[in-house]
């Protein structure tokens, strides 16, 4: 308010002490704090993990900034998305980061750079808000949910799992949790690899990405990938395979190496070698564990009509074995015999009745049956063990949605309070007549 308009001393002074109903206090002079964002204009570059970019301008709008599509020099900040590394198709970083870089370097602009998760605090929202958004950035899953999220089978997820590549979080009951930004990450650059992008084209594009998001997160997210020939080879114990395909690649050299040689000294290319069934053993002689190992590989390869012998020769010496009795399950089901493969479910959850991942398939193979209510009864079972289990909650809600109980919306959104953002989400937000704007 202009000062000229304030009450004159001498009238104030008039006023005196009368504290009748009728005095007012004169209005506060301060000036309102400015919204977080005033003055900035921010663009995005990268697949955002909390949000669409759509629902980004949004709340850049809302909290007093300017959303912009294209970076230019007047641009003040971009926000780089962490599903996934922000590369581009030949590995290098994306244009705009490359850009904004050159700019800074240059001093042709000055653009802040920030990752989404550092945005997000920066951007002075409000606790329960800011929890809400960046929680996607750190929230675990199982690999069910990540299948709907990144486009990757749940089955190539767990092979990752057993390759070193991502490392579960925690397991509970056999069932492993991720991190989302870990799996992103691991599907960014084995997309990249097996598109043809060299390992040392991919160094070089995480290396440019050190400054905002860290030197130890980089170096995590580089994992034991290696590259050869256009090939994603991961090593293990006994060397190093082509998990695409479960074969060994033979170094001929000691202290071979998958990096770019020297002309002078490049060593021979390694020769690619198929497997042998159960490291080469006469089959009297495999053991329960090389006969599980075996079909497991054969299912990764996605040959499930080939995998069924190998477990069943598991069972055969170890009849008990849940693990066996799962994923003979999955093949089973992958070749068309659901109610044998319900059989083989229900045979894992009775050698371990806490078999998180045997009830929920259970159920599951129930559902696609149309027996929604014993469905039900093998979701309930799995939710008795783990009441946190978000898969559990979604499919419950599935059946029970079906059959018309109301009890389904009580499970929506206890999924919800996992997942924000994935198909399931999306459906489940659509059941409750939510917005599905999110993600």
């Amino acid at each position: 308010m202009p000062a000229e308009s304030l009450p004159s001393a001498e009238s104030l002074e008039a006023v005196g002490d009368d504290s009748s109903e009728d005095a007012v206090d004169p209005p506060s002079t301060e000036p309102a704090d400015p919204p977080p964002l005033a003055g900035e204009t921010i663009a995005f570059t990268g697949t955002l993990a909390s949000m669409t970019h759509a629902a980004a301008a949004r709340l850049v709008a809302d909290l007093g900034g300017t959303f912009t599509e294209r970076l230019t020099r007047s641009t003040t900040l971009l926000v780089v998305g962490e599903e996934g590394w922000p590369l581009a198709d030949d590995g290098a970083p994306t244009v705009k980061f490359r850009h904004a870089a050159e700019w800074n370097r240059t001093g042709e602009a000055t653009v802040r750079v920030l990752a989404e998760s550092d945005w997000l605090r920066a951007a002075g929202l409000s606790a329960p808000l800011d929890a809400d958004l960046s929680a996607g950035v750190r929230r675990l899953y199982t690999p069910a949910m990540l299948s709907g999220l990144l486009d990757v089978t749940p089955g190539r997820i767990r092979r990752w799992a057993r390759d070193g590549l991502i490392r579960p979080v925690k397991t509970v009951h056999r069932l492993p949790y991720f991190d989302f930004a870990e799996v992103a990450r691991t599907r960014t650059l084995a997309k990249l690899l097996a598109a043809g992008v060299s390992r040392s084209e991919l160094e070089a594009g995480l290396a440019s990405l050190t400054e905002v998001f860290g030197e130890d997160a980089i170096a995590a997210g580089r994992l034991e990938l290696l590259a050869h020939d256009g090939r994603l080879l991961v090593r293990d114990d006994a060397g190093l395979r082509e998990p695409a395909s479960g074969q060994r690649v033979l170094e001929f050299a000691a202290d071979a190496s998958l990096e770019p040689a020297s002309p002078e000294g490049e060593p021979p290319s390694p020769a690619l070698l198929r497997l042998p069934d159960a490291d080469g053993e006469r089959p009297e002689r495999r053991t329960a564990a090389q006969w599980l190992r075996l079909g497991i590989e054969r299912l990764d390869a996605d040959d499930p009509a080939a995998a069924e012998p190998a477990l069943r020769a598991c069972l055969a010496k170890e009849p008990a074995h849940p693990e066996a009795h799962f994923h003979l399950a999955d093949a089973l089901f992958r070749t068309g015999r659901p109610d044998a493969a319900a059989e083989r479910y229900r045979a894992a959850t009775e050698h371990d009745p806490r078999y998180l991942e045997a009830w929920v398939q259970l159920g599951c193979v129930r559902a696609s049956g149309g027996e929604h209510r014993s469905a039900s009864k093998a979701f309930r079972t799995a939710l008795a063990i783990h009441g946190d289990l978000p898969e559990a909650h979604f499919h419950l809600a599935e059946s029970l949605h079906t059959l018309g109980d109301e009890g389904a919306q009580e499970h929506y959104r206890a999924y919800l309070v996992h997942d924000d953002r994935g198909p399931w989400a999306q459906l489940a937000r659509t059941r409750l007549g939510l917005p599905n704007d999110v993600r």
